[in-house]
């Protein structure tokens, strides 16, 4: 069980100081933090060290500043050199008829988690700088300098017996990323006789982005024991008179610039009749010059209808409020010179080395665009002790970039970039909660919400499907093979003429995998003759019918318990692994399901779950792989995420050492989960494609002991 191998305990210790104060001139927060775990899988662990500094000064009655400095350091050991939530090593992928400990098979697979060395480190500084100056009531200038910087370095070493050319490799790179922004705004807040309330504001934001990396990699270091690039390290080899570079250095430096025209104008009756209206006004470098330019408006209104006299004979009412919005919005790439053209690395010519387009430049390449629409509710209830929201979202976004194929044959890319396909996203989303208990020494509050969401991909290039992006469905689906039962008799074998006029049944692949009896019957969607990936179908969205979490805190004296349950509803999803357990490849990988459990077919007329062994080959498409809608479960289920109980102790017992509180707390995270899932978690599945193929790193249980002070 390979799983025991590249599992561990892991363990959390972190540490946090705040310190606070000031008087009427001069605030100010201070906080440093440290966090450091050893991750569940072997190899893995993630380090961070923070610090935070707020400072508010009164400079005259007329003039504030404020200074905001946030510094952080990450490092993260993983393998993979990625952030991406996966497992390194693929237990399903290590053969388990190896033998057990102590064996030669055993310190083999162990150096391929243990041997390699990797590390990913970030340093994060943000700096903010301002002022305001209000030379008359309701008058307002403020402007702002800030700049946010991240440094990043990855290094992964492995030695030289994991890689198949038998020369050890280091692959690093270092990047940076900065962006820097100034901002002025003025606003002016005024009342007309008490009832009438306005607020106006109008500003100009600056932003700069630059993007810089250098990346390298190299092979055939000196020793295993050499875990940076030095001077010992060969730039080439030559192997049968051919040669073979082993150093590459890589560099690449983006810059943009965004000019931003802001207003806004808000106006409430009585706190009673709002609306407000914005305008942006953007302008960014990454676009074509004539398309540079966009207006973003937006409009909002909302009336707070238990204000109204008509209202004053609804006792239980406290508060209630209907809102509704409309607003554009706009999204620029990231990539700075994707109208303006790119170039790549050619095949050398005459001994010197060209250059070719790798992106057609179109100057015609602008905004992505949005339109979303909202309507709200608020309902308070019997002195605020029951809260209703309700909302509902459509989104409509359009203009989005995707790649299309360029006319004839005269082009050197056969792609172009444009703003040409459409997705919309719309949902509802109910939020209720309760003061069930509200007594001096006892409260109990009660929270629920649930919410759905559809999507749907609208439209393309030239109207046609994309790929696995159908138009008029999710943009979420699983796609897989419908089954159509099992082979009981020759006549159920389906027959096709070749181009030659031979009849050929219907084959996986190719003619030396044809159906028989005993086999699977996979639907031929495109008449083919041949089932391959030309013949998967959508079968369902991957997006749950609902979803939402539920919270409960109760508060007796100093005795606080918080229980948080999260929970999905009627999510379609495939077990890869178990159902796929049998499949048989070279591998010779462990398996994943009990044979003595599986019906398998032996003779005509058997009614089994699995067709004849004989077709357990992975050649045959959709026989023994799982990748089948058969296959597919509806899933929902209940965990209980978080729970944690905490005790601030009575005050007689620490005050002589002048603290102001002190609290214990124990708190526990993925403690309990209820599902129908067949497989290990439902939570973790891919919630893109639908389909658990055991690849992705499972949810850790967690238990944390804390103490806080408070001097």
């Amino acid at each position: 069980n390979w799983w025991k191998y590249i599992f561990q305990i892991g363990r959390v210790s972190s540490g946090d100081l705040y310190a606070s104060g000031g008087n009427d001139n001069v605030r100010y927060l201070v906080s440093a933090g440290l966090y450091d775990e050893r991750g569940i899988q072997i190899n893995s662990g993630f380090k961070r060290l923070s610090f935070l500094s707020n400072l508010d000064l009164r400079l005259t009655p007329k003039v504030n500043a404020f200074t905001r400095l946030n510094l952080a350091y990450n490092k993260q050991d993983a393998i993979s050199g990625s952030n991406i939530q996966g497992l390194d090593v693929d237990p399903k992928e290590t053969p388990s008829v190896y033998p057990g400990r102590g064996s030669i098979a055993e310190k083999l697979t162990l150096q391929k988690i243990r041997d390699v060395r990797a590390r990913n480190g970030m340093f994060n500084a943000r700096l903010s700088v301002g002022l305001d100056y209000t030379p008359i009531s309701g008058l307002k200038f403020a402007t702002s300098a800030s700049g946010d910087a991240y440094f990043s370095n990855n290094h992964v070493f492995r030695p030289s017996y994991l890689n198949n050319n038998n020369l050890s490799s280091v692959e690093a790179s270092r990047s940076m990323v900065a962006m820097l922004q100034w901002e002025n705004i003025l606003s002016y807040r005024f009342s007309l006789r008490d009832r009438h309330n306005f607020d106006v504001m109008a500003g100009i934001t600056t932003t700069y982005d630059l993007m810089e990396n250098i990346k390298g990699k190299a092979s055939g270091g000196p020793t295993n024991r050499i875990y940076e690039i030095g001077d010992g390290w060969p730039q080439a080899r030559s192997i049968e008179g051919r040669d073979e570079y082993l150093q590459r250095v890589t560099t690449d430096r983006q810059e943009q610039i965004m000019l931003s025209y802001l207003g806004r104008v808000a106006y409430n009756f009585d706190k009673r009749y709002m609306l407000e209206a914005s305008l942006r006004y953007d302008g960014s470098s990454v676009f074509g010059r004539d398309v540079r330019w966009a207006a973003f408006p937006s409009l909002g209104a909302a009336w707070a209808f238990s204000k109204e006299h008509f209202m004053r004979d609804f006792w239980f009412l406290s508060f209630g409020k209907l809102r509704a919005s409309w607003g554009k919005s706009g999204q620029k790439f990231q990539e700075a010179y994707l109208a303006h053209g790119l170039m790549e690395e050619s095949n050398s010519f005459l001994g010197q080395p060209g250059l070719q387009p790798s992106a057609m430049a179109n100057s015609h390449l602008t905004w992505e665009k949005s339109d979303q629409y909202d309507l709200g509710l608020d309902v308070d209830l019997f002195n605020y002790r029951f809260k209703v929201k309700l909302d509902y979202y459509y989104k409509y976004s359009y203009d989005l970039l995707m790649q299309v194929p360029t006319p004839g044959n005269f082009f050197i890319s056969k792609t172009t970039w444009t703003n040409a396909s459409a997705i919309s996203n719309e949902g509802l989303e109910l939020d209720l909660s309760a003061d069930l208990m509200r007594r001096k020494d006892f409260s109990w509050n009660l929270r629920f919400n649930i919410a759905r969401n559809w999507n749907r991909f609208l439209a393309s290039y030239d109207g046609k499907d994309l790929g696995d992006k159908v138009l008029g469905r999710p943009i979420y689906g699983i796609y897989t093979y419908k089954d159509e039962g099992l082979v009981q008799r020759e006549s159920d074998i389906p027959y096709y003429y070749d181009q030659t006029g031979q009849r050929v049944p219907l084959s996986f692949g190719s003619l030396a995998y044809p159906l028989r009896v005993g086999a699977r019957k996979i639907k031929d969607q495109n008449g083919d003759g041949y089932i391959n990936s030309e013949d998967l179908y959508y079968a369902g969205s991957a997006l749950p019918k609902a979803y939402g979490g539920i919270t409960n805190q109760l508060t007796y004296k100093g005795v606080t318990l918080s229980v948080l349950f999260t929970y999905t509803l009627g999510r379609k999803m495939m077990n890869m692994v178990a159902n796929s357990a049998f499949s048989f490849n070279q591998k010779f990988g462990p398996i994943m399901n009990d044979f003595n459990k599986a019906s398998i077919w032996q003779k005509p007329g058997d009614r089994t779950k699995y067709p004849a062994i004989t077709f357990a080959d992975a050649g045959y498409i959709g026989q023994y792989d799982g990748d089948i809608d058969s296959n597919i479960e509806t899933v929902s289920y209940l965990r209980l995420k978080q729970l944690s109980l905490s005790y601030s102790l009575p005050q007689s017992w620490y005050k002589r050492l002048h603290l102001k509180d002190v609290r214990l707390y124990l708190s526990g995270e993925n403690l309990l989960l209820l599902t129908n899932y067949s497989g290990l978690d439902p939570e973790i599945v891919n919630p893109y494609t639908g389909k658990d193929t055991g690849e992705m790193y499972p949810l850790s249980r967690k238990f944390t002991l804390g103490l806080n002070l408070k001097f």
